[in-house]
Parts: structure tokens; sequence; C-alpha cells
């Protein structure tokens, strides 16, 4: 079974120096990483079988604190002097920084995917989920690879809205996992969420599908709470086929001011204040969505795949897991997250001995080991056939439908609806490309924050203009 994902880093080993001690011949494979329990005692494992099977070789595990941008600042403001890893979990955003940092910092994989000794198989590059976006970079060649993979679900109240029946909604029939699976935007704010509400218009507090006053919620309630503000701008954009960003002749470009985002947002900020849509930028960081969950003042909750542990119940709530919502006229898209591994470039040798860490780390034999032991996502196709993943993560008459077991177990049914109906994808990795997240994270969490009726043109432009501004500092 599945281990539970902890949250928090542990007080980590900071930046240690990268040479080996004086007369020590060992290849040294610096390794780092964002710690928690989990995958440390993964890495320590892999590390173990690694160097048996090369006694040259030394690999050296360096969890860091801080989040990820904070680790890419320790590579950047360490290139000159050399004073990186080999090997850094980094999101795409931050490869990009490196790239841009110094030509030769990032190790071009394209030399080791196609070595016939020590290369990916025609195979692999198949079964790798996501292994074509480590080529989709200013730069040409390939710059990453999957790893430490997750995808945005949609976690639901299942005691409180299955079987419903409530005018204008599933053609009349009670709620059903199949309406749930396939909700649109526009269904879920402009049919379900209005209906829920005229249900509960004039019912006692506990009578209510959606509860409005819940004991820990600060007074927020909404249908659905997203917690990540830019990673529903982004899919937004996506889904909706609204420019965002792109490379224009070598050169990131932010793409996302103009008219058409501007009529989405506007509409989303109207959704906000009908209590449709709620999310972490507008409640705060300190406070997460499994908190409304639990009070009923939130139904759904979009949140990543690898905080599936943290949805549990002390009431008996029973949750369930689906696919988020799509454009009613737009692609089916969902975002492919998680931080991939980069190799930055050292030595002949040890830049070697990294890739065939990671290759080591990635067969079919050891993915699935990771995907057993860790809060993650399989980072390739065939770990989901296997026998042992699939009897780890289905449910089972002994499970707690309120456990953040039974949970887990959903959750692979939502990414096999994804595998069949949905495309993966990620917003365009360049050097910047971070500030412009951060920019749109604050203009979502502006709009839905917004408190004064319908806002007007001026004031949408002025959300954009401002988060333009910050996108380009």
């Amino acid at each position: 079974m599945k281990k539970s994902f902890l949250g928090c880093l542990a007080t980590a080993a900071l930046v240690l120096p990268l040479v080996a001690s004086c007369g020590d011949s060992k290849i040294e494979v610096h390794y780092w990483y964002r710690e928690n329990n989990e995958t440390r005692t993964v890495l320590e494992y892999f590390e173990r079988g690694f160097e048996e099977l090369h006694e040259n070789v030394d690999v050296i595990l360096e969890p860091q604190q801080g989040n990820y941008n904070e680790m890419a600042q320790l590579v950047v403001q360490g290139a000159s002097a050399r004073n990186y890893p080999n090997i850094i979990q980094a999101y795409p955003d931050n490869v990009a920084t490196f790239l841009s940092t110094r030509n030769d910092l990032v190790v071009n994989l394209d030399e080791y995917i196609n070595d016939p000794e020590i290369g990916l198989s025609a195979e692999d590059k198949e079964d790798l989920i996501g292994f074509d976006q480590g080529s989709n970079y200013a730069v040409e060649g390939t710059y990453s690879v999957p790893y430490y993979s997750s995808t945005e679900v949609m976690y639901y109240n299942r005691s409180a809205l299955i079987g419903q029946i409530l005018p204008g909604v599933n053609g009349g029939h009670a709620i059903d996992d199949n309406y749930i699976n396939h909700l649109t935007w526009e269904e879920m704010f402009e049919v379900l969420g209005p209906a829920i509400f005229a249900h509960d218009e004039n019912l006692e507090e506990s009578e209510k599908i959606l509860k409005t006053n819940g004991q820990n919620s600060n007074g927020y309630y909404a249908l659905l709470d997203y917690q990540s503000d830019d990673n529903m701008y982004i899919t937004l954009s996506k889904q909706y086929d609204i420019p965002y960003s792109d490379i224009v002749n070598g050169v990131g470009t932010s793409l996302f001011n103009n008219d058409e985002a501007k009529a989405l947002i506007k509409q989303y900020s109207e959704y906000a204040q009908d209590h449709l849509i709620i999310s972490q930028g507008v409640t705060g960081d300190d406070f997460y969505g499994t908190t409304l969950l639990e009070d009923e003042t939130a139904l759904f909750i979009i949140d990543s795949t690898a905080g599936a542990s943290w949805v549990t119940s002390n009431k008996g709530i029973q949750y369930d897991v689906a696919p988020i919502p799509t454009a009613e006229d737009g692609g089916k898209y969902v975002m492919s997250q998680g931080a991939n591994l980069c190799l930055l470039n050292r030595d002949s040798e040890s830049n070697r001995m990294a890739w065939e860490f990671y290759t080591y780390m990635a067969n079919k034999e050891n993915a699935l080991y990771w995907a057993l032991n860790t809060s993650y996502i399989p980072f390739r196709n065939s770990t989901y056939e296997e026998q042992a993943y699939i009897d780890a993560t289905s449910f089972n008459g002994e499970m707690d439908p309120s456990s953040s077991a039974y949970v887990s177990s959903r959750v692979i049914d939502a990414l096999e609806i994804y595998s069949s109906d949905y495309e993966y994808f990620i917003a365009t990795p360049y050097d910047g490309s971070s500030n412009l997240r951060e920019a749109v994270a604050g203009l979502m969490a502006e709009a839905l924050n917004y408190s004064s009726g319908t806002p007007s043109d001026d004031v949408v432009n002025g959300w954009f203009t401002e988060a333009e501004t910050a996108a380009n500092n």
C-alpha cells in the first residue's frame, strides 16, 4: 500500500562542497532534492542498489531546504564556481533558467539517450510519460527527464452529492459518477452550482448540501476551491485555446494580455462573487482546501495527486476523485506537474554516471518500486499494468471510505480517464516563465477576490497591466 505523503520538509542538509575527498578515486554523483521522509527512504534504496552494481561510484544524496525556486537559485549562484550537483530535482521553469545562466551548465541528454550501450530504447521513450517535454525548451536538445510525476484531479464530497436529484441537473436523474466525471466548467458553474444554492436557499444549515457556516472555514465557502491560482489560469487558457506564452524566434514571450483572457477572467470574477469558486490566493497560503472540504463549505477541490493522502475525513464523509472539468467547446487538457530531473554539467565521467543512475532509477522494476512507496503517480505507462500496482491501488472492502487510502485508490480511476480522454501539457518553459506564473497567479487571485459586482473593463485592464509589469520584472 502506498505510504502517506509528508508535506513538510525535514531539516535538511545544507549545500555541501562538491569536491571529492583527498585520495578518493571514486566517481561522485551528487543529487539535490527537496526532502520528505518517503522519498529519502526510496532514494537511499536506489543509492545502495546502484553502488552495488558500480563499486567505483559514490552517490551522494543532498536534501535541500526551501522551495524549488530557492533550490534552483543556489545553482545559479554557484554556477561560476561549479558549486552545484550532477542531478537536481527541478521544474521546467527552473531548467530554463539554468539554460540561460551558462550555455554549458545543463547537459544535453541527446548523446546519452541515443547511446547504443546506455541509451533509451524506443519502448522506453514511449513508456516514459512526458518524455517529449524534455525537449520543449528554447534551446535545441533534451534537458530534463520525467520522474516526480503528478497532475491535478478534483476531489469531491461523495456523501453530499451522489444520489441528489436537482431540477435541471443530469437530465433530471440523480447525480452519479458519470455525471461528475464529465463535468464542464459551464455545467458546474451555470447549472450544478445554481441548482445547489436554489435547493439550499430556505433550509437549515444542517440540511444544506453546501454548508455556509463551517466551524473552521473562516467564513469562506464556495462550490469549488482551486488550490493553485497559476495552474488554474494556465489550464483555462489551454482548454479555451487562449494565448498564454510561447517561444518566438528563440525568445520566451508572454501572450496572456489579450481580449479573450480578459473576458474569461471577468466571468470568473462573477463566479467567485456568487460563491461558485474560490482559490488559495484568496484564502491564504496557510489555509487549505481540505479544511473547506471537511467543513462541507466546499463540495469540490482541485489539487495535486501528490496531496491525496491529505484528503481524509474525521466526520465519516466519503470523498471521491474525478478528472478536472473541461471547457464546453474546448480541448480536454490537464497539466503535467511534478518536478523533472535535470543533469548539470561537471565532467564527462560523473555526467555519464549521473545518467546511468537516472536510467537505473527509471527502469521498470524501480519505477514500480517508486510508485508503490511514494505519493507520486507512475512516470511509466507500463507501471499501471503491473499487478502489484493494481493490487496496491485498487479499492477493496476493507478500506474505510473516508480514509486517505480509499481516496488514493480512487485517484487511479481519474488517471485512467485522463489516459483515454485527456491530453497532458506543460506551459512553455523559458527564462522568466516562473515570473509569468507568479504574475498570473496574482491576477487570478485579484479577480476572485473582487467584491464590487461585475468588474469594469478599466478594472480588468488594470489587473492585466499590473500582471504584465510583474511578469517582465
